[in-house]
């Protein structure tokens, strides 16, 4: 009940911060490059990317959501968001 009290405290003082930084969606990215800074392109790509991994397609190739393949690798998308 602490542990879940303290971080519901760090959420409630730290809430405002994220979403000035992220906006309603706080997702992470990918970024390809170090200047690149499209935040909402960034979210996508890592979709994508995530996508691509699970299904084990090679970087560059176009992830085909109809293709079935037998056993895609399994990941976990640890959300977070506010609300």
């Amino acid at each position: 009940d602490e542990l879940k009290a303290g971080i519901a405290d760090f959420y409630d003082k730290s809430s405002g911060i994220w979403l000035d930084v992220w906006g309603d969606d706080m997702h992470h990215g990918y970024y390809p490059t170090p200047t690149f800074n499209d935040h909402k392109a960034a979210q996508l790509l890592m979709i994508e990317n995530s996508l691509r991994w699970a299904y084990g397609i090679e970087k560059g190739g176009i992830f085909n959501a109809s293709a079935r393949i037998e056993s895609p690798f399994q990941f976990v998308d640890v959300g977070c968001g506010v609300g």
